[in-house]
């Protein structure tokens, strides 16, 4: 059994999700009403200009990454912000 069908059975539903975003890396995925909230995955990207892959400085969804850049992958588990804090966004006054 290999590393990712141990993921794919585990009980961390961020564990399954991570293994199947690396078997389907570079695919754009549409957002699903279903998932709880907005899930924010770090990630890095292939940078055609220096030939090198960067580590981005942000959090995004996967249909948001595939939109941007042609060549990405991710690189951790996702964060996952629910409606209340996602709609406050940043405020300097706190």
């Amino acid at each position: 059994m290999d590393f990712e069908q141990i993921i794919r059975r585990s009980a961390d539903p961020c564990k399954r999700l991570l293994a199947s975003a690396s078997v389907w890396r570079n695919r754009p995925m549409q957002p699903r009403d279903s998932l709880p909230g907005h899930l924010l995955f770090p990630f890095r990207f292939h940078d055609p200009l220096t030939r090198k892959w960067t580590t981005a400085r942000y959090k995004a969804e996967r249909y948001v990454i595939a939109e941007t850049y042609a060549e990405w992958e991710l690189i951790g588990l996702p964060e996952i912000r629910h409606g209340d804090d996602w709609a406050a966004g940043f405020n300097p006054m706190r």
